[in-house]
């Protein structure tokens, strides 16, 4: 019985045993089975899904040829190679594409969106080791996440590993030559003549080529373009010079070009169309403007200006233009008014060419500062690139400063600095006082889809950023800012940075907390000035808010800046600057200063007390230029504002304290806030009373400079003579609109007189515009007739905007009916309906039915992102009652996910501010007019 209990131990023992053995080899070989099948699964995704997966594959070169058939169906094929690196071991490769067919989903079976490979193999597609020249098996292709995501995923049987081999991936494919000035896009010019050409930032290059198109995947691209030449004036043109041409069988010319510098793939570029061009070259630089046909002298201005500025830039970063050539070329239709494109800038054609005969002096300058804003993003952009869109000031911040920094090394006779003041600040400060409005730098969760992305090309990035860093080159000087910019290219050239980065090179110490006060919160400070009984100042700050409501104040109630807070004591005198902390609610001064913010070089606004306003206003033509327009931006701001408590009486003594002023820099300030004023009064009582000022503010300019040019005149008062009779007609002053009328008679009844001798450019508009307006519908006719006629860019655009100028009804829905057809560019249609709509009060209401009934057609014409980024706005921001509000938002809603939410909302909120600002200032702005400017019979 013993023995036998010690068997069955024994036995159970064994068995015991064996199980235990069993389940460690299950384990075992079922561990083993679940890493392999992880590693044949690993496939890495972005937890945002719009986005590439970070630190898994590096491109490192393109291979791309393409063949466009514009003359057939308006496609092209193409194939592209590239040479990545493997970081992260994957079995899948996420690859940016959009409205692209690859050749496999013409030639194999789709399932669900995906196609499957047969025998390892996709048709079209290949990926090798670029060693051994051994294939890798692949599994499938995903075709999903196209539409939604704008991406492919290649998926692999086999995982590929971090090697010191490369890879090569290659995709053939096919898309269409868009018509929306996206991607790779067909344009036509006026003789019919089609130009070929790409517009890819901020992610429109994976519609020409699958591409890791994210700013931060950088790598070098080699171009072969197939293509027929219609004559010998075809141009075929690239980022790099072309190194190889070949004539094929069938006629088409193959032609190569030599590889790139490491950039973005925003920045590729390739043009097909007729041209001539105007060159020169400068230290081994060839310089070429490319022009229409026969018309190459079109060039000259903006060939100087691309050979100064570079040449400038490159001593002032410290580092050298890296391609043989800078090729500049207009777009017949181009939706943003340039782009960088490296070694290959492309632009509106008002921007890049001009005729003396057409072009006044000023509109020169602002095209030209275009070219030069251009020029500095060829160091600023491409050699530096930001990270991330959500750091897009560090190319275009900067860009918005170079353009005028870099003029006013090259050209300083222009004074752009000043201009800054009107074309770019007031936009910026503007833009910034509303609660919906973003920080420079964004951040990245907000920041994942393609309309967020087109929403941070704002004026808070571009003049917001660019006002912020003149702000700190004024207080950090000259030379120690260029030391700065020195030694950030000489760390992150042909890299990226972020906006950490580039702090960290600042040579001041503390300054980077300071600098970061005004990059990663929205708004700007308003300081309150109040004066203490024993003489000295307090100084308080708080954000600025043209509208708010009392939540808005409340959540934002603790903003507050480093500000270096510049002031003079008295009329010329010293120059004095005093830290105001943005950890101390207040300042105290004992030295009492005459005014704040010297030449406005500081990004704030001051409200002084009532007393010290009306000493300014009784001072103010003893100040200088910027210190007069900053004295008078603010107050009109401050004014105008829902939150503050300014009385606007204040703003109109100090505008006819102006009325003698003789510069165009104040004149235009003065324009500016007078056509706001009249847009938003239109409809009112007041209105007639508000025009009687005007035409009384006027009269002393107007009398002193009238309508002939004077010998040896200067630009500037040619300038502010534009300005003058531009108000004076448009607030029918009679003698002004007699004469306009009466030169455009005497030009149209006799053909053998010189338009220009009657009718200098710079006096055109002027003409135009009159001729529309009172003119009824023979002026109308007349205008409309010219502008069909017109070839040259800038003199039509004149007409074109002339026609939305009309004050009758039905010549405004001739003028709205005319965007739809191509009479109206694509590039300029939204425009010409928002111009409408600025014609208050007979043209807001039609533009805002013309939208409602044609929206469509609108959106088929433009694109969605014209209508959400800039029709919208343009249109909406107009209204002044909550019951268009109400309109607006109802009829835009089911469009709510296609158009920029942030568009939306900062027009929604204007529409808030317009209806505010009358509820509480429009009785007293009644009141003060009709009392000073009474009717009289």
């Amino acid at each position: 019985m013993v023995e036998n209990k010690k068997e069955n131990v024994i036995i159970y023992s064994i068995i015991g045993t064996l199980f235990v053995v069993f389940v460690v080899l299950f384990l075992w070989s079922s561990f083993n089975l679940y890493q392999r099948e992880t590693k044949r699964t690993l496939c890495y995704v972005n937890q945002y899904p719009y986005r590439l997966p970070e630190g898994v594959i590096k491109p490192k070169h393109y291979d791309i040829t393409l063949e466009p058939h514009h003359s057939d169906n308006q496609t092209f094929t193409g194939a592209v190679t590239i040479k990545l690196q493997v970081l992260k071991s994957t079995t899948c490769i996420l690859i940016n594409a959009e409205e692209l067919t690859l050749l496999a989903s013409t030639t194999m079976n789709k399932v669900n969106h995906t196609i499957y490979s047969v025998n390892g193999k996709i048709d079209g597609i290949e990926f090798i080791n670029d060693k051994t020249k051994n294939a890798l098996s692949l599994k499938s292709l995903d075709l999903s996440l196209m539409e939604t995501y704008k991406m492919i995923r290649i998926n692999l049987y086999e995982p590929i590993t971090p090697l010191e081999d490369d890879y090569l991936l290659t995709i053939k494919y096919m898309g269409p030559l868009r018509n929306d000035m996206r991607g790779f896009y067909l344009s036509k010019k006026p003789d019919g003549s089609i130009v070929l050409s790409t517009q890819f930032e901020s992610e429109e290059a994976r519609a020409a080529f699958p591409s890791f198109d994210e700013p931060a995947m950088k790598a070098t691209f080699q171009l072969t373009m197939i293509t027929p030449l219609k004559n010998d004036k075809t141009r075929v043109l690239s980022n790099t010079d072309e190194i190889e041409r070949k004539t094929l069988s069938d006629g088409r010319v193959k032609v190569k070009f030599a590889v790139t510098p490491v950039m973005s793939t925003y920045l590729v570029a390739f043009i097909i169309g007729e041209y001539d061009y105007i060159e020169k070259s400068s230290n081994n630089i060839r310089h070429r403007i490319y022009t229409p046909v026969g018309k190459d002298y079109l060039g000259k201005d903006a060939l100087d200006v691309s050979i100064k500025t570079l040449n400038y830039f490159a001593e002032f970063f410290g580092v050298n233009y890296p391609i043989s050539k800078l090729d500049h070329i207009a777009i017949p239709d181009f939706e943003s008014g340039a782009m960088e494109n490296w070694g290959l800038i492309t632009y509106r054609e008002t921007y890049l060419y001009f005729d003396n005969q057409t072009a006044s002096q000023l509109e020169k300058e602002n095209g030209l500062e275009v070219v030069s804003h251009e020029v500095s993003h060829q160091f600023t952009g491409n050699i530096i690139t930001c990270a991330y869109w959500t750091n897009l000031f560090l190319n275009e911040g900067w860009a918005t400063f170079l353009e005028t920094f870099g003029l006013e090394k090259t050209y300083p006779e222009w004074n752009r600095g000043l201009k800054k003041l009107t074309n770019s600040l007031i936009y910026a400060m503007d833009t910034d006082s509303v609660p919906s409005s973003s920080p420079i730098i964004r951040k990245y969760e907000n920041t994942v889809s393609k309309s967020q992305i087109d929403a941070l090309f704002d004026s808070i990035t571009y003049d917001k950023g660019g006002a912020v860093i003149r702000m700190f080159y004024h207080y950090m000087g000259e030379a120690t800012f260029q030391q700065w910019m020195k030694d950030y290219f000489a760390t992150y050239k042909y890299s990226v940075a972020d906006a950490t980065q580039f702090l960290d090179k600042l040579p001041i110490a503390g300054l980077k907390e300071k600098f970061s006060t005004w990059l990663y919160q929205a708004g700007l400070p308003v300081i309150n000035v109040k004066k203490e009984s024993d003489g000295s100042l307090t100084l308080t700050q708080k954000r600025f808010f043209l509208f708010a409501n009392e939540t808005n104040i409340k959540e934002y109630s603790t903003n507050s800046w480093w500000i270096p807070l510049t002031y003079v004591t008295s009329v010329g005198g010293e120059v004095k600057t005093v830290e105001f902390s943005d950890k101390s609610p207040s300042l105290t001064l004992k030295e009492v200063p005459l005014k704040f913010n010297y030449h406005k070089q500081g990004f704030y606004r001051i409200n002084y007390p009532t007393e010290m306003w009306q000493s300014l206003i009784s001072q103010i033509n003893q100040f200088s230029i910027e210190d007069r327009f900053d004295l008078l931006n603010d107050i009109y701001s401050l004014a105008t504002s829902t939150v503050e408590n300014v009385k606007p009486s204040l703003m109109f003594e100090m505008l006819l304290a102006l009325e003698t002023d003789s510069t165009m820099v104040m004149w235009d300030a003065i324009a500016t806030i007078l056509i706001r004023l009249q847009r938003l009064l239109a409809k009112e009582s007041v209105a007639p009373a508000f025009g009687r000022m005007v035409r009384d503010l006027i009269q002393t300019n107007y009398d002193q400079y009238g309508w002939d040019l004077k010998e040896n005149e200067s630009e500037e008062t040619k300038q502010l003579r534009s300005i003058v009779l531009s108000l004076a007609c448009r607030f029918d002053y009679e003698p002004c609109v007699e004469e306009a009328m009466n030169r455009f008679d005497k030009v149209v009844s006799n053909s053998s007189i010189v338009i220009s001798e009657v009718i200098p450019p710079e006096l055109r508009s002027i003409v135009y515009r009159t001729v529309v307006a009172k003119g009824g519908e023979k002026g109308y006719n007349q205008i409309l007739k010219k502008f069909k006629e017109e070839t040259d860019a800038i003199e039509r655009s004149k007409l074109q905007t002339a026609l939305t100028f009309s004050r009758d009804i039905s010549l405004l829905q001739n003028t709205l009916e005319l965007t739809l057809t191509p009479l109206v560019k694509t590039q300029d249609a939204v425009f010409v309906i928002r111009d409408v709509a600025r014609n208050a009060p007979y043209g807001t209401d039609i533009a805002w039915n013309f939208v409602r009934s044609n929206l469509k057609e609108i959106i088929n014409k433009c694109g969605i992102s014209s209508v959400g980024n800039r029709l919208v706005p343009g249109v909406g921001s107009l209204f002044t009652s909550t019951y268009q509000k109400e309109d607006l938002i109802n009829f835009f809603t089911p469009y709510l996910n296609q158009i920029s939410n942030k568009y939306y909302t900062n027009t929604l909120e204007a529409i808030d501010q317009n209806a505010k600002l009358l509820e509480k200032h429009l009785s007293e702005i009644t009141q003060y007019l009709n009392a000073k400017y009474p009717l009289t019979i």
